[in-house]
């Protein structure tokens, strides 16, 4: 009975070190993984946050506008004359250039009532471009092909709701 013993004492030395190692492993990737996850997502929250920012803008322009929408023309100086927008939020960071903004704003919208718009949770107001420029405007179809995020593009929806959507 004595060798029964002695191997199951190996066995148990044996196995106690991998569990340790385990464990280690386990609790490292607990805390690492959320610090990677969050330095992977860091450009999709920027841009996300910009169209926030622009969206809810949008909006209080036209609180003290007679319920109208930015015209087209001008919808960037617009917004950053009054309301909390800063330079940084109208540019697409990270996906453009400097001096370029990658954002545009839907032609249709200038100067519309917002209460004239149908379905504000669908109605695209605020996205990703392929026009570059300051106060550029235009229909959906300067939407990025494929999308500047890892193919998809940032759009900001009239009811303040901003989303990322897949572009084939």
């Amino acid at each position: 009975m004595k060798p029964t013993a002695h191997i199951q004492g190996k066995v148990h030395a044996a196995i106690l070190p991998t569990v340790v190692a385990a464990f280690a492993i386990v609790a490292m990737a607990a805390i690492l993984f959320p610090v990677f996850a969050s330095a992977r997502m860091g450009g999709k929250s920027i841009c996300v946050n910009h169209l926030m920012g622009l969206v809810n803008d949008a909006s209080l322009y036209a609180n003290d506008h007679d319920d109208r929408l930015p015209l087209a023309a001008t919808w960037m100086d617009g917004l950053s004359q009054k309301w909390a927008t800063w330079e940084e939020a109208l540019h697409d960071k990270g996906s453009v250039k400097s001096d370029e903004y990658g954002y545009a704003y839907r032609t249709k919208a200038s100067g519309q009532p917002t209460h004239g718009i149908k379905n504000p949770k669908t109605y695209m107001l605020i996205f990703d471009s392929t026009l570059l420029g300051r106060n550029a405007s235009s229909g959906l179809e300067t939407l990025p092909r494929p999308g500047r995020h890892r193919g998809s593009n940032t759009i900001a929806y009239l009811d303040g709701h901003v989303r990322r959507r897949l572009m084939p």
